[in-house]
């Protein structure tokens, strides 16, 4: 999730498109932008639902978030195959939307618990989501640091080494 750039989710700049289609295919970039997409639909489907919206307005309420615009294809492959007449749980797995969404909408499984099984999945996405990115900090930060210290070391020792071979080329000439 990037900050230092605007985004407009109902009409995405070409840039933003392109910087999610990459984001969505690098495989550790991946797992972040998913789970952070999951956590904020999960959120938006939970409230929605809790307001007594209907699953499709459910549905478009979470097309309107600022997610990666690669998992809102998914979304929006979802609302069709709902407003299409397919189940909610099967539609929403074979949309590539995972099996934890799916279980949420599951009938057969969750008969009415839908809002509390939601609820468990925000907590659960929010949760994985903030201990990944406190971990890839806490291992990045100092790995970024050394990097730049060996990068400061290296300007330093290409900056001095040319004088110092000239002054010891030199001085063997003066001194034999």
């Amino acid at each position: 999730h990037s900050k230092f750039r605007p985004r407009r989710p109902h009409d995405p700049y070409s840039l933003s498109q392109i910087g999610d289609r990459i984001k969505w295919h690098l495989p550790i970039s991946h797992w972040f932008q998913r789970n952070y997409s999951l956590a904020r639909t999960v959120e938006v489907l939970r409230m929605s639902l809790g307001a007594e919206s209907t699953v499709d307005e459910a549905i478009s309420n979470a097309i309107g978030l600022d997610v990666n615009a690669c998992f809102k294809k998914k979304l929006e492959q979802w609302l069709g195959r709902v407003k299409g007449g397919d189940n909610i749980s099967d539609a929403a797995r074979r949309c590539g939307l995972g099996s934890a969404i799916a279980w949420a909408f599951d009938d057969k499984v969750n008969k009415g618990n839908t809002l509390s099984v939601l609820g468990a999945l925000e907590s659960f996405y929010r949760c994985n989501y903030s201990y990944r990115v406190s971990l890839a900090r806490f291992i990045l930060w100092p790995t970024v640091t050394l990097c730049m210290a060996l990068l400061v070391g290296f300007v330093v020792y290409s900056i001095y080494s040319v004088p110092i071979a000239f002054i010891r080329q030199v001085t063997e000439m003066v001194y034999p």
